[in-house]
């Protein structure tokens, strides 16, 4: 099965939530000397898309909502609640390591547990290293 233009743009944005803007930030070599400030990020997880998207994916109610100040941790919760390794996704990782909290003993989550809502996103046959559980 071949994979298309579309399927692997879909995939690149599909963990790509709060960080979406900061992104080119990472791969620019004067990273350093830009300013990025964002207060609060707010992820409408109620219902997401998997599969083949953005057009030939398919609705998958979740019934979340993640906010936090800190990007890289609503990214990496938003990644466990779809059932993907943060860690895997190459622009979280990266960021991780700078911007914010990464792995899930440093997030400090409030309400309810992320287990209520967590379940498993299809992806491409491609990508299915991302999926999984990072402990």
């Amino acid at each position: 099965m071949a994979i298309t233009n579309d399927q692997v743009r879909h995939v690149a944005r599909l963990a790509r939530l709060a960080l979406d803007r900061v992104r080119r930030l990472l791969a620019s070599p004067r990273r350093h000397v830009v300013t990025y400030q964002e207060h609060v990020a707010i992820v409408d997880a109620i219902v997401g898309m998997e599969g083949d998207g953005p057009i030939m994916g398919h609705a998958k109610p979740v019934g979340a909502v993640v906010m936090g100040d800190d990007l890289v941790s609503v990214d990496a919760t938003c990644a466990r609640l779809m059932g993907l390794k943060p860690a895997a996704l190459g622009y979280l990782s990266q960021a991780g390591e700078f911007l914010g909290n990464l792995p899930a003993a440093s997030i400090h989550q409030r309400g309810e547990p992320l287990s209520r809502f967590a379940t498993r996103f299809e992806v491409p046959p491609a990508f299915k290293a991302l999926q999984g559980s990072d402990g």
